[in-house]
């Protein structure tokens, strides 16, 4: 799903109700996913992950690119559901993040 904000205040205003409107950029994203920028932008185009884009009134053109994120919530999910050996536990190539002191 992407969600689209004809200003910074209109984006502003839907954060403060969902605070799930927040993400990486496509770069950091891609650097996350060990994949290419263009991929990226055809899983925003297949639906597999939600981006935020906001525009403002551009000199001259009509509007005007200011932010473009991948949300984190739905880029949780499409590793989840792509990677399960991260999320789980009972996955046998399983590794943890890290191992604690205890």
């Amino acid at each position: 799903m992407t969600y689209t904000f004809m200003s910074m205040d209109e984006y502003l205003k839907a954060f403060q109700e969902d605070s799930s409107l927040v993400g990486l950029s496509p770069s950091a994203t891609s650097q996350v996913m060990k994949c290419s920028r263009q991929y990226i932008n055809q899983l925003e185009k297949e639906g597999k992950v939600d981006v935020v884009r906001v525009y403002q009134q551009g000199r001259l053109w009509g509007k005007e690119l200011i932010v473009l994120m991948v949300t984190e919530k739905s880029l949780q999910r499409y590793l989840k559901e792509r990677y399960p050996e991260i999320y789980d536990s009972k996955h046998p190539k399983y590794t943890p993040a890290f191992k604690s002191s205890r």
